[in-house]
């Protein structure tokens, strides 16, 4: 749904993400049969998610006293709150996303919550005759939809950055405040607009 800022990541950190999406993707389900809260299924993934990443070629070192870099965390972060969005602002910490200041951890969790709850929007018909008849203006609806798109990839953009001045020991804790702020107001955002077209479809149906 989103693309991810790959020019400031190596290549060694893209196979990472895509890694963790595709471990989030296959272990979420799972994990919701036993219809536990999403913060409890996010605790729970995040301990299964340590071993997986103790278990991946090339990254022997992530234990209990290496975390991850901070980047790595803002990645990890954001994909697992995509698949958990109701999880809650910052998904249990522990030691291995401790590289990472406590603003970045929210600001990353609320974007992958905001890309979350907007991810069943997608490949529907947006529930367009359902808010038409009740009288709203889809024209509007998809420019917020657009406008909440592009904040998101500026806010990422912003979190991605204020994380590799942590990892080069020049933390910005102004641009870390600032992208925690955004990344909240975005996941508000989103719910809203996630609830309106929701409706919309309830009222076709």
């Amino acid at each position: 749904m989103m693309a991810p800022m790959d020019y400031l990541l190596t290549p060694e950190q893209k196979a990472l993400k895509e890694a963790v999406r595709s471990f989030v993707a296959l272990e979420v389900p799972s994990l919701r049969a036993v219809a536990a809260p999403d913060r409890e299924i996010a605790e729970a993934l995040i301990l299964k998610l340590g071993e997986f990443l103790r278990g991946r070629e090339g990254r022997p070192e992530i234990d209990g006293s290496v975390p991850l870099s901070g980047v790595e965390t803002v990645m990890v972060i954001e994909e697992i709150l995509k698949g958990l969005p109701a999880a809650g602002p910052e998904p249990a910490g522990g030691r291995l996303f401790k590289g990472l200041s406590p603003e970045l951890r929210s600001s990353a969790a609320w974007l992958g919550s905001a890309q979350g709850v907007l991810a069943p929007c997608f490949g529907r018909a947006f529930g367009r005759r359902g808010l038409e008849a009740s009288g709203h203006d889809c024209g509007a609806l998809d420019q917020e939809l657009a406008d909440v798109l592009s904040a998101i990839e500026t806010t990422r953009l912003m979190t991605y950055r204020a994380a590799i001045l942590e990892d080069e020991k020049r933390p910005d804790a102004e641009e870390a405040t600032e992208a925690k702020r955004q990344a909240e107001e975005l996941a508000s955002r989103a719910a809203d607009l996630a609830a309106l077209i929701g409706k919309g479809e309830d009222h076709e149906t």
